[in-house]
């Protein structure tokens, strides 16, 4: 069938009866339903008037029987009492009438009797409203009228919902009767009502699409051949292509362990034909161990990060950092493995090369004599330079080490060059007093007497930043260029060298150029982080001795969840063991985070500026004092304490001992489970944010020019969306990831719900790097915002669908926790 032909079919067999029952669906959304709505609460409202009316009757009945003097006021009032605790209606026999008089006190509930005599001037409902003092008011006022607040159903005080009451005045006692109705048993009916309604709509276009299947079945099979062909050899097309991009990199597709295929570049660089690649298994390639831990990770199923190794070629080996992803070939399994050559210099290799690398990231290069003081043999132009620090030119070949550094500074550079043979990121004071400059340094030949040394100035922090950024994008790091060992390749790095977490970024925005996905960035970056946190708490343990008692270092917020970014700060507290010398371990502590908090800032990770880091002493407790303090936030429930909700719920051990922290979680999960209402309240705050999308679909960004959005934001309600069910269930995961997993899998949630979910964190947590990486390069402060008019419209496309997807967190979270839809 013609294309022509096909759109005529569709047009006139089609499209009608689509539109039909388009019409027909619209009118029962639209017009049916609301009506069916309306026409069921007036249904009730009548039916509870008329069952107060009625009490109303009968107690009238006792006040004649005291005004004739057949009964005293005090045995008629009793009588009354009597027989309206006694009445009962509805389907379950839960509805019933209460009485209360206009002061306002409780005279009579059947369901709660130890609320009668009870005086209720400002007792107020789970949502605070004064229900009594309003039901007094309205009868003043009006002689009669509805109420609507929240309350217990029947005699079950755990479960609360919305209820509507009508009341109304008995004037010769001065009572007040009312009565009402459950709103989630009227919510019930109407979805009752609506589903068999949609059934029957439902039975009856299916008869009407089983009709049109028949009418286009030929037309429609032929055409859908013609689109698999056509779609089938797009996507082979596609695969050509991205088997054949990227000149700079190395591409290999390999299917089954095989090699599929392998771009110009991976031949060129390996020096091998076409012929002698394809059918080889791609393992017989690697050259070192681990490139061969890399491929057998992803043969196990695991998605690990890159790894720098060697590939063998025909010229001999190629080394490379390697990377890989997944892909689907005509249905089958397969591996795209994406490698990028490094350069790998030593000392003797070529210099004019070096000296170009040199130049372009702002290091001076010197040969320094381990012999005696340690003379300077040798200088470039670049650490004469940062030597003389603006006084002009001075003599630096010749002369001792001593001269440019304070003694004690040039001893320990001198020490670590001649007993671990390398120098890593030291800090050296100059001195003239004009300063510090970092070295690196190294000794090429084993038991060699002369020592290559890097230098930068270390105080142009961003232009060192910049320049190891350099260094990083031509393949090389500082001790690279000197031909030093890879880090944990041999000597022990220095404890907490200064800008620490920022080289950990550089590997990760490298890392990310490479294909790295976004949330094994997430986890390198956080392993980075965690290094530093341990590596901060054995210094300052060293420092100030053992800890007097047990004790864990907590991380919060997005440290606690496993998932840092490109700029995080320290959201931290520290939980010890209760002790009879509490003051002794208090003190210990204090300083214990001051200590660690500073160290860890000096490394490159500032402390929270809301106060939220173990620097703070209101956020170093005992096990008592972490109980109270959670149990305060989830009793009271106060707006400031669901704030802190956002940070202290999301916790983890970063250093210590993770018993501690495993009762402390053990302690949030049953106070919450003794307290449901505190989730209602989670609920309800992530339920009223203001969704980023208008109600016509379009981003709806912040600023002056609402052309800005902050995706941290954004991603923050996905985050509360699933802590809620993490807190209700107990779970003991503490990533968003690994929750939502934990969630579909053990069925807590619908799993397809889960994927959507999942799928929208990961396009939101690709956006935040992406502006992040993007801050970055213009030297912005801020690195969670999107500029909306320079998104592309594919881009928009899938942020709208992303941020979209919050409503239908906010539909399930009122289906559960409010009862409302």
């Amino acid at each position: 069938m013609e294309k022509r032909q096909w759109r005529g079919v569709v047009s006139s067999f089609v499209l009608p009866p689509i539109l039909v029952l388009s019409l027909f669906a619209a009118a029962i959304s639209v017009f049916i339903l609301p009506s069916a709505e309306e026409a069921l609460m007036q249904k009730k409202k009548d039916t509870v008037r008329a069952i107060v009316t009625a009490a109303t009757s009968i107690l009238n009945r006792h006040v004649a029987e005291v005004q004739s003097g057949a009964l005293s006021l005090e045995e008629g009032q009793r009588l009354a009492l009597d027989e309206m605790r006694a009445l009962r209606y509805g389907d379950d026999g839960q509805e019933y009438v209460w009485l209360i008089d206009s002061r306002p006190r409780m005279l009579m509930h059947p369901f709660f009797p130890e609320m009668e005599g009870t005086e209720l001037e400002g007792y107020t409902d789970a949502r605070g409203k004064a229900l009594f003092n309003e039901a007094a008011a309205l009868v003043r006022r009006d002689g009669e009228g509805f109420i609507d607040y929240v309350w217990a159903k029947g005699s079950n005080r755990d479960e609360v919902v919305p209820k509507l009451s009508y009341v109304t005045r008995l004037e010769p006692w001065d009572w007040i009767v009312g009565s009402g109705i459950y709103l989630d048993d009227v919510r019930r009916e109407l979805s009752d009502f609506s589903r068999n309604l949609w059934a029957i709509s439902a039975a009856i276009g299916s008869l009407a699409l089983l009709l049109l299947l028949f009418v286009v079945h030929r037309g429609w099979k032929s055409e859908l051949g013609r689109y698999l062909a056509e779609t089938e050899l797009v996507r082979s097309r596609e695969r050509y292509r991205a088997l054949s991009h990227a000149s700079e990199e190395m591409i290999f597709l390999v299917i089954g362990g095989v090699i599929a295929g392998a771009n110009k570049k991976a031949r060129e660089s390996l020096q091998m034909e076409e012929a002698e690649l394809l059918g080889r298994s791609f393992a017989t390639l690697v050259a070192d161990p681990a490139g061969t831990a890399l491929v057998a990770a992803l043969e196990g199923g695991q998605d690990p990060p890159p790894a720098e190794t060697a590939l063998r070629g025909a010229g001999g080996e190629v080394r490379l950092l390697l990377s890989a992803q997944r892909a689907e070939v005509f249905e089958r399994p397969a591996l795209l493995y994406t490698g990028r050559e490094l350069s790998l210099m030593a000392a003797d290799q070529d210099a004019g090369l070096l000296a170009a690398a040199l130049a372009a990231s702002g290091f001076g290069l010197l040969r320094l004599s381990l012999q005696g003081a340690g003379r300077v043999l040798s200088a470039d132009e670049r650490a004469v330079a940062l030597f003389a620090a603006g006084e002009g030119d001075i003599s630096v070949a010749g002369a001792e080490l001593s001269r440019f550094f304070a003694a004690d500074d040039s001893q320990r550079l001198l020490h670590q060059l001649r007993s671990l043979r390398i120098a890593s990121g030291l800090s050296l004071a100059k001195a003239d007093g004009g300063g510090r400059l970092r070295l690196w340094g190294h000794v090429p030949e084993e038991g060699g007497e002369e020592a290559l040394v890097l230098l930068h100035d270390d105080v142009e922090v961003q232009r060192r930043l910049l320049a190891l950024q350099q260094l990083v994008d031509m393949g090389l790091a500082p001790e690279r260029l000197l031909g030093m060992p890879a880090a944990g390749g041999g000597a022990p790095p220095a404890p907490l060298e200064p800008l620490q977490f920022q080289r950990t970024v550089l590997v990760a925005c490298r890392s990310l150029a490479f294909g790295l996905r976004v949330e094994r960035a997430t986890a390198l970056v956080s392993g980075g982080v965690d290094d530093l946190f341990r590596q901060a708490v054995a210094a300052v343990s060293g420092a100030l001795g053992p800890p007097p008692c047990p004790f864990a270092l907590l991380g919060l917020g997005s440290i606690g969840r496993g998932e840092t970014t490109l700029t995080p700060d320290q959201d931290t507290a520290i939980i010890y063991r209760d002790e009879s010398d509490s003051g002794a371990c208090a003190d210990y502590f204090r300083r214990f985070g001051e200590e660690v908090t500073a160290l860890v800032a000096a490394a490159g990770i500032p402390p929270c500026d809301a106060g939220n880091s173990a620097s703070n002493p209101e956020w170093c407790q005992d096990e008592g004092g972490w109980r109270r303090r959670f149990s305060g936030w989830i009793h009271h429930g106060l707006p400031d304490d669901l704030l802190q909700v956002n940070i202290f719920f999301d916790l983890r051990t970063l250093a210590g001992d993770d018993a501690l922290t495993a009762g402390l979680r053990r302690h949030i999960v049953a106070e919450v489970a003794a307290r449901p209402v505190f989730l209602h309240a989670l609920a309800e705050s992530t339920i009223n944010f203001r969704l980023p999308v208008d109600p016509l679909g379009r981003l709806r960004g912040e600023g002056p020019d609402g052309d800005i959005l902050n995706v941290k934001k954004v991603m923050l309600h996905f985050v509360a969306f699933v802590r809620i069910y993490a807190l209700r269930h107990g779970l003991e995961e503490t990533s968003t990831i690994d929750r939502l997993q934990r969630l579909g899998a053990d069925r807590l949630l619908p799993r397809d719900l889960v994927a959507e979910t999942l799928a929208a964190w990961r396009h939101l947590l690709a956006c935040r790097f992406q502006s992040q990486l993007a801050a970055r390069d213009l030297g912005a402060a801020e690195g969670n915002i999107l500029f909306l008019p320079g998104l592309t419209s594919w881009e928009e496309n899938l942020l709208k669908t992303a941020a979209s997807h919050i409503s239908l967190l906010q539909r399930r979270l009122a289906k559960d926790f409010t009862r409302v839809s």
